[in-house]
């Protein structure tokens, strides 16, 4: 049986924008909500950065960067979005350092695996492949100067 964990990736967040919300135009309000809670509990440093953030806003942010990050995975393209989000993070800017984002996809795990129902290894490692390409290139863009 051959897998595909873009398939799988994108049941999985399906299931995940739509937890609860029968009706309601709130896509992905318990998804985000939980991993920005998550995320914020993993480190001290994590709680820093955000403890001057209006949430309501990063959480739609954050929405918006899992498409382009998706679309980084489909296309292996970064679109001038990631690009400019790239920027903000780096280290002459906000100073999201390369460590961070592994908390950063230690939560986003954490929470897939807490709210999808039908969570399973699978389902992890289709997470992990689709937005590590993401992570990698914010990683890798944080002391770039050019």
């Amino acid at each position: 049986m051959r897998l595909n964990f873009e398939e799988i990736f994108n049941e999985s967040y399906l299931r995940l924008l739509h937890l609860g919300e029968i009706g309601s135009d709130k896509s992905g309000e318990i998804f985000f909500s939980k991993f920005y809670k998550n995320f914020t509990d993993s480190s001290p440093d994590v709680r820093e950065k955000f403890q001057n953030t209006d949430m309501q806003k990063q959480k739609a942010m954050i929405q918006e960067s899992f498409d382009h990050m998706m679309k980084f995975y489909l296309s292996h393209q970064a679109t001038d979005y990631l690009q400019r989000i790239a920027h903000l993070h780096n280290e002459d800017n906000i100073d999201i350092s390369p460590q961070l984002y592994d908390l950063w996809s230690a939560s986003l795990i954490a929470t897939v695996k807490e709210l999808d129902p039908k969570y399973d290894r699978d389902v992890g490692l289709a997470w992990e492949i689709v937005m590590s390409s993401g992570t990698t290139y914010m990683k890798d863009t944080y002391s770039r100067n050019d």
